[in-house]
């Protein structure tokens, strides 16, 4: 009887360790999937990013950045000192720190003097 008694126990202590186990692995397969999820996502991202940056109007939108434009167009620029535009963030970071400035200034600055 007490053998009996003692398997049983030893049984149900090995089918415990088991469902804990069990039950560690299915909450690092969700952290698993959620991380997965993210990085599908900067990946989406980069790829509507690439799609974006070979398209036409982006091209032609950078040659006139570069002063490629039309031949009725005057090529322009904001002056020395114009406050630097904002950083571009990189795909996936969570934040991008600038200083804030006044675009608004800049552009008056340059149309009206």
């Amino acid at each position: 009887m007490l053998v009996i008694l003692f398997a049983t126990a030893w049984i149900g202590f090995i089918f415990a360790g088991s469902l804990a186990r069990a039950s560690d692995l299915e909450a690092q397969l969700g952290e698993a999937r959620i991380r997965t999820a993210a990085l599908q996502a900067q990946v989406d991202a980069g790829y509507e990013e690439i799609i974006f940056i070979q398209s036409d109007d982006f091209l032609s939108q950078a040659a006139r950045g570069i002063g490629f434009g039309g031949p009725d167009e005057q090529a322009f620029a904001l002056p020395e000192g114009a406050p630097p535009p904002p950083a571009v963030p990189i795909i996936g970071a969570t934040s991008v720190s600038t200083a804030p400035s006044a675009p608004l200034d800049a552009w008056m600055e340059l149309l009206f003097g």
